[in-house]
């Protein structure tokens, strides 16, 4: 089994496009795509859910701010 453990979608310093992903992912098993790290976490987050929705080798990490504001 062939996991791809470590790529992003549409990163402000590289664009990957989603279709160039998918071509890419069709000689492994499955693949962890991580949110962009843009400044705009809601839209990375909604990016990535509808690319994982439509991929169903690829499994989603979202980003997250581990210091909320207070």
């Amino acid at each position: 089994m062939i996991i791809d453990c470590h790529t992003h979608i549409n990163c402000p310093d590289q664009q990957v496009d989603p279709e160039q992903h998918r071509r890419a992912c069709r000689d492994v098993d499955g693949c962890f795509v991580l949110a962009g790290n843009g400044t705009d976490r809601q839209q990375a987050n909604q990016q990535l859910s509808e690319y994982v929705a439509d991929n169903s080798k690829a499994i989603g990490f979202a980003v997250i701010d581990p210091y909320p504001i207070r």
